[in-house]
């Protein structure tokens, strides 16, 4: 558990979870804006950076800065992680850390999937698809990098594609294309079970918003 992920670095025996067939990202940069579901009162801005590679994974770097404040200091989350289609995160090294708080840093994680499986598919995308996926993480919560895991989660998932919208806009207009709206329920050894859902533009070959107890809608992007 030391140092920043990166493709080489993915078990083997994720490669089931890492070849569900979703395409390779097309964009450079994406952006989105959080705002919370019951007010709908914005909390931040979070900027996706993606890097491409023939495997079909993406490698990318997730900056968010909150509007809200802890004390005195603003907040910065910082993740590097290796994902499938922006929505499976197969290997991520995440810190929170407050540049106004006399420079220190804080909130140390890093999680790993260390083997799984899948039934059904998702791609390509099809309103009724399903796919489940079966997986156990390794992680680490802790301000020093001891390279060892703290603890290990067993995570089931369903996956299943709701709805098809055909010319989806980002929130500034700017047209995203075809856009897949998909359902997960979560179950997991360490949290309450839960459900969440997510839009997948086939164009950007990313995930461009989602819903949980907050919602990301896109801002813009580049390719």
């Amino acid at each position: 558990f030391v140092g920043s992920p990166g493709l080489s670095e993915v078990r083997a025996g994720t490669a089931a979870l890492a070849s569900l067939g979703a395409p390779p990202p097309t964009a450079k940069q994406l952006r989105f804006r959080v705002r919370t579901a019951k007010t709908n009162k914005e909390v931040g801005i979070s900027t996706e950076t993606l890097k491409a590679s023939k495997d079909g994974y993406a490698q990318f770097l997730e900056e968010t800065a909150y509007s809200v404040s802890k004390g005195q200091c603003s907040l910065l989350i910082r993740n590097e992680a290796v994902a499938v289609g922006g929505f499976l995160t197969l290997l991520e090294a995440g810190q929170m850390w407050s540049p106004d708080c006399a420079g220190l840093t804080g909130g140390k994680s890093r999680r790993e999937i260390s083997s799984g499986e899948a039934s059904g598919q998702l791609f390509p995308l099809k309103v009724g698809n399903e796919l489940a996926l079966r997986y156990k993480i390794q992680g680490s919560e802790s301000e020093t990098e001891s390279g060892f895991a703290d603890y290990e989660e067993s995570i089931e998932e369903k996956y299943e594609v709701i709805e098809r919208l055909a010319d989806f806009k980002s929130a500034n207009g700017q047209s995203v294309g075809e856009v897949f709206r998909i359902r997960t329920a979560i179950k997991r050894s360490r949290g309450k079970p839960r459900t969440y859902e997510f839009l997948f533009s086939t164009a950007l070959g990313w995930r461009v918003g989602y819903r949980t107890d907050l919602e990301a809608t896109l801002v813009d992007f580049s390719r």
